[in-house]
Protein backbone atom coordinates (compact mmCIF):
# COMPACT_ATOMS: atom_id res chain seq x y z
CA UNK A 1 0.00 0.00 0.00
CA UNK A 2 1.29 3.04 -0.52
CA UNK A 3 1.62 6.02 1.59
CA UNK A 4 1.96 9.57 0.85
CA UNK A 5 3.70 11.61 3.32
CA UNK A 6 2.04 15.03 4.17
CA UNK A 7 4.91 16.00 6.37
CA UNK A 8 4.79 19.85 7.02
CA UNK A 9 6.20 22.07 4.50
CA UNK A 10 9.83 23.60 5.43
CA UNK A 11 12.25 25.00 3.88
CA UNK A 12 15.61 24.13 5.19
CA UNK A 13 17.95 26.69 4.20
CA UNK A 14 17.98 25.87 0.28
CA UNK A 15 18.27 29.06 -2.17
CA UNK A 16 16.10 32.18 -2.32
CA UNK A 17 13.20 31.33 -4.51
CA UNK A 18 12.85 27.52 -4.37
CA UNK A 19 10.41 25.08 -3.20
CA UNK A 20 11.45 22.29 -1.17
CA UNK A 21 10.62 18.76 -2.76
CA UNK A 22 12.73 16.25 -0.53
CA UNK A 23 14.97 17.36 2.46
CA UNK A 24 15.46 16.84 5.93
CA UNK A 25 12.59 14.64 7.34
CA UNK A 26 10.85 16.16 4.03
CA UNK A 27 9.11 14.97 1.03
CA UNK A 28 6.36 17.00 -0.78
CA UNK A 29 2.54 16.15 -0.50
CA UNK A 30 2.74 15.97 -4.33
CA UNK A 31 4.52 13.00 -4.18
CA UNK A 32 3.77 9.81 -3.32
CA UNK A 33 6.46 7.42 -1.12
CA UNK A 34 6.16 3.57 -1.38
CA UNK A 35 7.82 0.65 -0.80
CA UNK A 36 6.33 -3.02 -0.13
CA UNK A 37 8.50 -4.43 2.07
CA UNK A 38 10.82 -3.19 5.62
CA UNK A 39 13.92 -1.99 4.94
CA UNK A 40 17.26 -0.55 6.94
CA UNK A 41 19.83 1.24 7.06
CA UNK A 42 22.56 3.12 9.33
CA UNK A 43 22.08 7.19 10.65
CA UNK A 44 23.89 9.78 10.83
CA UNK A 45 25.47 8.24 13.60
CA UNK A 46 26.24 5.01 12.41
CA UNK A 47 23.28 3.23 14.34
CA UNK A 48 21.43 0.60 12.58
CA UNK A 49 17.86 1.39 12.15
CA UNK A 50 15.01 -0.53 10.81
CA UNK A 51 11.82 0.69 9.03
CA UNK A 52 8.35 -1.02 8.03
CA UNK A 53 6.81 -0.56 4.98
CA UNK A 54 6.13 2.70 3.21
CA UNK A 55 9.07 4.07 5.90
CA UNK A 56 11.16 6.85 4.17
CA UNK A 57 15.21 6.32 4.92
CA UNK A 58 17.39 9.39 5.67
CA UNK A 59 20.35 7.86 5.94
CA UNK A 60 23.42 10.50 5.95
CA UNK A 61 22.52 12.82 8.99
CA UNK A 62 21.99 15.58 5.86
CA UNK A 63 18.80 15.16 4.43
CA UNK A 64 19.02 13.08 1.18
CA UNK A 65 16.86 10.64 0.93
CA UNK A 66 17.95 6.70 -0.04
CA UNK A 67 16.28 5.22 -2.84
CA UNK A 68 17.29 1.44 -3.80
CA UNK A 69 16.15 -1.08 -5.93
CA UNK A 70 15.06 -4.36 -5.16
CA UNK A 71 17.49 -6.68 -3.75
CA UNK A 72 17.07 -10.27 -1.62
CA UNK A 73 19.42 -11.29 1.05
CA UNK A 74 20.21 -15.32 0.47
CA UNK A 75 21.61 -15.56 4.02
CA UNK A 76 18.84 -16.14 5.82
CA UNK A 77 20.62 -15.73 9.42
CA UNK A 78 22.21 -12.15 9.40
CA UNK A 79 21.08 -11.15 12.90
CA UNK A 80 23.51 -14.42 14.23
CA UNK A 81 20.56 -15.89 16.13
CA UNK A 82 21.77 -18.68 18.26
CA UNK A 83 25.12 -17.59 18.68
CA UNK A 84 26.54 -17.98 21.87
CA UNK A 85 29.61 -19.12 24.35
CA UNK A 86 30.84 -22.09 22.01
CA UNK A 87 28.46 -21.90 19.72
CA UNK A 88 27.76 -20.37 16.55
CA UNK A 89 24.61 -18.82 15.01
CA UNK A 90 22.01 -21.17 13.62
CA UNK A 91 23.36 -22.24 10.28
CA UNK A 92 26.32 -20.37 10.73
CA UNK A 93 29.80 -22.27 10.76
CA UNK A 94 33.15 -21.24 12.09
CA UNK A 95 36.20 -23.32 11.70
CA UNK A 96 40.15 -22.87 10.94
CA UNK A 97 41.85 -24.59 7.80
CA UNK A 98 45.03 -25.89 8.89
CA UNK A 99 46.56 -23.04 10.70
CA UNK A 100 47.45 -26.02 13.52
CA UNK A 101 48.08 -24.58 17.01
CA UNK A 102 45.59 -22.18 16.65
CA UNK A 103 42.32 -22.09 18.60
CA UNK A 104 39.12 -20.13 17.15
CA UNK A 105 36.17 -20.30 19.89
CA UNK A 106 32.63 -18.32 19.38
CA UNK A 107 31.86 -16.13 22.83
CA UNK A 108 28.42 -14.77 22.07
CA UNK A 109 26.82 -12.40 19.86
CA UNK A 110 26.91 -8.43 21.26
CA UNK A 111 25.08 -5.45 20.16
CA UNK A 112 27.41 -2.75 18.38
CA UNK A 113 25.55 0.73 17.88
CA UNK A 114 22.09 -1.62 16.81
CA UNK A 115 24.03 -4.08 14.77
CA UNK A 116 24.55 -7.59 16.08
CA UNK A 117 28.15 -9.39 15.79
CA UNK A 118 29.27 -12.44 17.05
CA UNK A 119 33.08 -12.20 18.93
CA UNK A 120 35.53 -14.85 18.02
CA UNK A 121 38.40 -15.21 20.10
CA UNK A 122 41.29 -16.94 18.66
CA UNK A 123 44.28 -17.65 19.88
CA UNK A 124 47.38 -19.37 19.54
CA UNK A 125 50.80 -19.84 17.47
CA UNK A 126 50.29 -21.50 14.29
CA UNK A 127 52.99 -24.16 13.27
CA UNK A 128 51.28 -24.40 9.93
CA UNK A 129 50.05 -21.39 7.97
CA UNK A 130 45.93 -22.03 7.61
CA UNK A 131 42.99 -19.67 7.65
CA UNK A 132 40.05 -18.75 10.15
CA UNK A 133 36.86 -19.42 8.23
CA UNK A 134 33.27 -17.85 8.72
CA UNK A 135 30.47 -19.37 6.85
CA UNK A 136 27.15 -17.33 7.29
CA UNK A 137 25.03 -19.77 5.17
CA UNK A 138 25.01 -23.54 3.48
CA UNK A 139 26.43 -24.70 0.54
CA UNK A 140 23.80 -25.77 -0.87
CA UNK A 141 20.53 -23.44 0.02
CA UNK A 142 21.40 -20.20 -2.03
CA UNK A 143 19.38 -21.15 -5.57
CA UNK A 144 21.44 -19.35 -8.43
CA UNK A 145 22.30 -19.53 -12.38
CA UNK A 146 25.36 -19.54 -14.70
CA UNK A 147 25.94 -15.84 -15.54
CA UNK A 148 24.51 -13.92 -12.24
CA UNK A 149 26.22 -11.32 -10.84
CA UNK A 150 26.44 -11.91 -6.92
CA UNK A 151 27.73 -9.75 -4.06
CA UNK A 152 28.67 -10.89 -1.19
CA UNK A 153 29.34 -8.37 2.61
CA UNK A 154 29.55 -8.62 6.03
CA UNK A 155 30.86 -6.53 8.38
CA UNK A 156 33.94 -6.92 10.72
CA UNK A 157 35.63 -5.33 13.34
CA UNK A 158 39.14 -6.34 15.74
CA UNK A 159 38.90 -6.01 19.42
CA UNK A 160 42.93 -6.02 20.20
CA UNK A 161 43.24 -8.53 17.40
CA UNK A 162 47.31 -9.23 16.41
CA UNK A 163 49.04 -11.78 14.48
CA UNK A 164 46.61 -12.44 11.48
CA UNK A 165 46.86 -11.42 8.00
CA UNK A 166 44.60 -10.56 4.41
CA UNK A 167 41.16 -11.04 4.87
CA UNK A 168 39.54 -11.74 2.17
CA UNK A 169 35.96 -12.95 0.80
CA UNK A 170 35.72 -15.96 -1.31
CA UNK A 171 32.48 -16.91 -3.70
CA UNK A 172 32.00 -20.04 -4.99
CA UNK A 173 29.61 -21.83 -7.59
CA UNK A 174 28.09 -24.99 -6.22
CA UNK A 175 26.19 -27.71 -7.37
CA UNK A 176 22.16 -28.23 -6.12
CA UNK A 177 23.76 -30.42 -3.41
CA UNK A 178 26.17 -27.71 -2.32
CA UNK A 179 29.66 -29.01 -4.40
CA UNK A 180 32.18 -27.11 -5.15
CA UNK A 181 32.86 -26.53 -8.70
CA UNK A 182 34.54 -23.11 -8.73
CA UNK A 183 34.84 -19.79 -7.42
CA UNK A 184 36.49 -16.87 -6.91
CA UNK A 185 38.54 -15.40 -3.42
CA UNK A 186 38.73 -11.24 -3.24
CA UNK A 187 41.16 -9.38 -0.60
CA UNK A 188 39.33 -7.15 1.23
CA UNK A 189 40.31 -4.53 4.20
CA UNK A 190 41.17 -6.57 7.61
CA UNK A 191 39.43 -5.82 10.71
CA UNK A 192 39.39 -2.52 12.09
CA UNK A 193 38.98 -0.38 15.13
CA UNK A 194 35.57 0.47 14.01
CA UNK A 195 32.83 -1.85 12.51
CA UNK A 196 32.97 -1.60 8.74
CA UNK A 197 31.67 -3.42 5.62
CA UNK A 198 33.70 -5.46 3.25
CA UNK A 199 32.63 -6.93 0.16
CA UNK A 200 33.13 -9.24 -2.90
CA UNK A 201 31.62 -9.75 -6.34
CA UNK A 202 31.03 -12.82 -8.85
CA UNK A 203 29.63 -13.85 -11.85
CA UNK A 204 28.99 -17.27 -11.60
CA UNK A 205 31.05 -19.13 -14.59
CA UNK A 206 30.50 -22.73 -13.56
CA UNK A 207 28.65 -24.80 -16.00
CA UNK A 208 26.63 -26.81 -13.56
CA UNK A 209 26.35 -24.03 -11.04
CA UNK A 210 22.87 -24.08 -9.28
CA UNK A 211 23.72 -22.98 -5.72
CA UNK A 212 26.36 -20.04 -4.86
CA UNK A 213 27.84 -19.75 -1.38
CA UNK A 214 30.03 -16.93 0.70
CA UNK A 215 32.51 -17.08 3.34
CA UNK A 216 34.48 -14.97 4.98
CA UNK A 217 38.25 -15.78 6.03
CA UNK A 218 41.23 -14.24 7.89
CA UNK A 219 45.09 -15.69 7.07
CA UNK A 220 46.83 -17.27 9.86
CA UNK A 221 51.01 -16.96 8.65
CA UNK A 222 53.15 -19.96 9.62
CA UNK A 223 54.42 -18.87 12.92
CA UNK A 224 52.76 -16.41 14.26
CA UNK A 225 51.19 -15.95 17.40
CA UNK A 226 47.49 -14.50 17.15
CA UNK A 227 45.51 -13.03 19.88
CA UNK A 228 42.47 -11.19 20.10
CA UNK A 229 38.86 -11.02 19.25
CA UNK A 230 37.36 -11.29 15.61
CA UNK A 231 33.71 -9.37 15.26
CA UNK A 232 31.91 -10.33 12.58
CA UNK A 233 28.49 -9.67 11.04
CA UNK A 234 25.33 -8.60 9.17
CA UNK A 235 26.42 -10.99 5.97
CA UNK A 236 24.97 -10.67 3.11
CA UNK A 237 24.24 -12.64 -0.35
CA UNK A 238 22.54 -10.65 -2.56
CA UNK A 239 22.24 -11.23 -6.22
CA UNK A 240 23.64 -8.12 -8.03
CA UNK A 241 26.73 -6.06 -9.03
CA UNK A 242 27.44 -4.53 -5.66
CA UNK A 243 26.13 -4.55 -2.36
CA UNK A 244 23.07 -2.63 -0.74
CA UNK A 245 21.67 -1.72 2.48
CA UNK A 246 21.34 -5.07 4.83
CA UNK A 247 18.66 -7.53 4.03
CA UNK A 248 17.19 -8.21 7.02
CA UNK A 249 14.21 -10.37 8.45
CA UNK A 250 12.36 -9.19 11.19
CA UNK A 251 14.25 -9.47 14.60
CA UNK A 252 14.56 -13.02 15.65
CA UNK A 253 13.79 -15.04 12.84
CA UNK A 254 15.34 -16.89 10.61
CA UNK A 255 14.89 -16.55 6.63
CA UNK A 256 15.86 -15.22 3.52
CA UNK A 257 14.66 -11.49 3.14
CA UNK A 258 13.57 -9.16 0.17
CA UNK A 259 13.58 -5.91 0.36
CA UNK A 260 11.29 -3.98 -2.03
CA UNK A 261 12.02 -1.55 -4.40
CA UNK A 262 11.79 2.42 -3.10
CA UNK A 263 8.66 4.05 -5.35
CA UNK A 264 8.65 8.05 -5.41
CA UNK A 265 6.77 9.87 -8.35
CA UNK A 266 3.84 12.32 -8.33
CA UNK A 267 2.86 14.65 -10.98
CA UNK A 268 3.83 17.85 -11.86
CA UNK A 269 1.18 19.68 -11.53
CA UNK A 270 0.69 18.06 -7.67
CA UNK A 271 3.43 20.23 -7.14
CA UNK A 272 2.54 23.14 -8.34
CA UNK A 273 4.61 23.25 -11.43
CA UNK A 274 3.77 24.72 -14.82
CA UNK A 275 2.96 22.03 -17.24
CA UNK A 276 5.40 24.23 -19.87
CA UNK A 277 8.57 24.13 -17.65
CA UNK A 278 10.37 24.37 -14.45
CA UNK A 279 13.92 23.98 -13.18
CA UNK A 280 14.63 21.46 -10.55
CA UNK A 281 18.21 20.97 -8.48
CA UNK A 282 19.03 19.37 -5.25
CA UNK A 283 22.05 16.81 -3.79
CA UNK A 284 23.10 13.00 -5.04
CA UNK A 285 25.60 10.54 -3.55
CA UNK A 286 25.75 7.33 -5.66
CA UNK A 287 28.08 4.69 -3.94
CA UNK A 288 28.90 2.52 -6.95
CA UNK A 289 29.02 2.29 -10.48
CA UNK A 290 26.29 -0.02 -11.69
CA UNK A 291 25.56 -2.65 -15.10
CA UNK A 292 22.50 -0.91 -15.88
CA UNK A 293 21.73 2.87 -15.93
CA UNK A 294 20.86 4.34 -12.08
CA UNK A 295 18.21 7.36 -13.12
CA UNK A 296 18.27 10.34 -9.91
CA UNK A 297 15.04 11.78 -12.22
CA UNK A 298 12.90 11.07 -14.73
CA UNK A 299 9.86 13.37 -15.94
CA UNK A 300 7.16 10.99 -17.87
CA UNK A 301 4.01 10.61 -18.94
CA UNK A 302 3.69 6.90 -18.01
CA UNK A 303 5.88 5.07 -20.19
CA UNK A 304 9.66 5.02 -20.93
CA UNK A 305 9.69 5.87 -24.84
CA UNK A 306 8.61 9.00 -23.89
CA UNK A 307 10.98 11.22 -21.27
CA UNK A 308 13.24 13.12 -19.89
CA UNK A 309 16.04 12.15 -17.88
CA UNK A 310 18.90 12.57 -15.51
CA UNK A 311 20.88 9.16 -14.66
CA UNK A 312 24.39 7.62 -13.89
CA UNK A 313 25.08 5.93 -17.08
CA UNK A 314 25.66 2.09 -17.09
CA UNK A 315 29.65 1.18 -16.04
CA UNK A 316 30.67 4.23 -14.94
CA UNK A 317 30.42 7.22 -12.44
CA UNK A 318 29.18 9.72 -15.69
CA UNK A 319 26.23 11.90 -15.01
CA UNK A 320 23.94 12.56 -18.22
CA UNK A 321 20.93 14.49 -19.02
CA UNK A 322 18.82 12.75 -21.76
CA UNK A 323 15.93 12.37 -23.39
CA UNK A 324 13.68 9.66 -25.21
CA UNK A 325 11.25 10.78 -28.17
CA UNK A 326 8.94 7.92 -29.33
CA UNK A 327 11.53 5.02 -28.31
CA UNK A 328 14.30 6.97 -29.69
CA UNK A 329 16.95 8.83 -27.34
CA UNK A 330 19.98 11.45 -27.20
CA UNK A 331 22.00 11.83 -24.67
CA UNK A 332 24.45 14.72 -23.37
CA UNK A 333 27.44 13.81 -20.91
CA UNK A 334 27.59 16.16 -17.98
CA UNK A 335 30.36 15.03 -16.63
CA UNK A 336 32.20 12.21 -14.05
CA UNK A 337 31.61 11.72 -10.38
CA UNK A 338 33.44 10.21 -7.70
CA UNK A 339 31.51 7.42 -6.42
CA UNK A 340 30.03 8.19 -2.90
CA UNK A 341 31.05 11.21 -2.95
CA UNK A 342 28.08 14.17 -3.10
CA UNK A 343 27.56 16.13 -5.99
CA UNK A 344 25.06 19.29 -7.06
CA UNK A 345 22.88 19.24 -9.87
CA UNK A 346 19.94 21.26 -11.57
CA UNK A 347 17.92 21.08 -14.87
CA UNK A 348 15.78 23.15 -16.39
CA UNK A 349 13.20 21.69 -18.35
CA UNK A 350 10.91 23.41 -21.36
CA UNK A 351 8.37 21.03 -22.10
CA UNK A 352 7.04 23.29 -23.99
CA UNK A 353 9.58 23.36 -26.80
CA UNK A 354 10.62 19.42 -25.74
CA UNK A 355 14.80 20.66 -24.60
CA UNK A 356 16.32 20.23 -21.51
CA UNK A 357 19.32 21.99 -20.23
CA UNK A 358 21.37 20.56 -17.00
CA UNK A 359 24.50 20.49 -15.46
CA UNK A 360 26.70 18.75 -12.12
CA UNK A 361 28.71 20.47 -10.07
CA UNK A 362 32.04 21.85 -11.80
CA UNK A 363 30.54 20.68 -15.25
CA UNK A 364 29.64 22.66 -18.30
CA UNK A 365 25.56 23.47 -19.26
CA UNK A 366 24.93 20.63 -21.71
CA UNK A 367 21.13 20.73 -23.54
CA UNK A 368 19.14 18.06 -25.18
CA UNK A 369 16.32 18.62 -27.46
CA UNK A 370 13.30 17.17 -30.11
CA UNK A 371 12.11 16.17 -26.42
CA UNK A 372 8.29 15.12 -26.25
CA UNK A 373 5.85 17.34 -24.89
CA UNK A 374 2.70 16.65 -22.67
CA UNK A 375 5.03 15.14 -19.90
CA UNK A 376 3.03 14.89 -16.55
CA UNK A 377 4.61 12.82 -14.33
CA UNK A 378 8.05 13.35 -11.96
CA UNK A 379 9.65 10.17 -10.97
CA UNK A 380 12.57 9.99 -8.35
CA UNK A 381 14.87 6.88 -8.28
CA UNK A 382 13.38 5.10 -11.12
CA UNK A 383 11.95 4.80 -14.41
CA UNK A 384 8.10 3.28 -15.27
CA UNK A 385 9.47 -0.45 -16.28
CA UNK A 386 11.71 -0.62 -12.71
CA UNK A 387 15.16 -1.84 -14.59
CA UNK A 388 17.24 1.81 -13.65
CA UNK A 389 17.10 2.00 -10.23
CA UNK A 390 18.86 4.36 -8.22
CA UNK A 391 20.85 3.39 -5.30
CA UNK A 392 21.86 5.83 -3.64
CA UNK A 393 20.02 9.04 -1.65
CA UNK A 394 19.53 12.74 -2.91
CA UNK A 395 17.95 15.66 -2.12
CA UNK A 396 15.71 18.47 -4.50
CA UNK A 397 14.46 21.77 -4.79
CA UNK A 398 12.27 23.28 -7.52
CA UNK A 399 11.36 26.44 -9.36
CA UNK A 400 8.25 27.42 -11.20
CA UNK A 401 10.24 28.53 -13.61
CA UNK A 402 12.82 28.15 -16.37
CA UNK A 403 16.64 29.17 -14.94
CA UNK A 404 18.47 30.45 -18.04
CA UNK A 405 21.41 28.08 -18.74
CA UNK A 406 23.66 30.90 -17.66
CA UNK A 407 22.40 30.52 -13.89
CA UNK A 408 22.30 26.37 -13.61
CA UNK A 409 26.11 26.09 -12.56
CA UNK A 410 25.24 28.42 -9.81
CA UNK A 411 22.19 26.63 -8.86
CA UNK A 412 24.20 23.37 -9.35
CA UNK A 413 26.81 24.54 -6.78
CA UNK A 414 24.80 25.88 -4.01
CA UNK A 415 22.13 23.09 -3.89
CA UNK A 416 21.66 21.85 -0.52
Amino acid sequence: MSNRLRTRSRFWGGQAGSIPVIGPGYISAGLTFSRASAASYFDGAGVLQTVGNDAPRWPDGLGRLLIEGARSNGVRNPWAVGGGPGAAPTNWTVDLLNATGVTATPLGVVNVRGTPVLEIQISGTASVAGFLRVFSEAANVIVAELGQAWAGSIYTQSVGLIGVGPAQISIDDRTAAGGYIAGSTTNVSGPGDYLSRVHATRILAGAAVARTQAYYRLTIPAGATVSGVLRIGLPMMEQGAFPSTPGLPAPGAIQATTRAADSLSGLIAALGLPATGFTLSGRASIPQAAPIDQTILQIDAGADANRIRLFNAAGGAGISLGRTTGGAGADAVLGSTVPGTDFGWAVAVNLAAGTASACIQGGAVQQVSGGPGSLSTLRIGNNVAGDAALFGALSMAARNSIVPDADLPALAAGAV
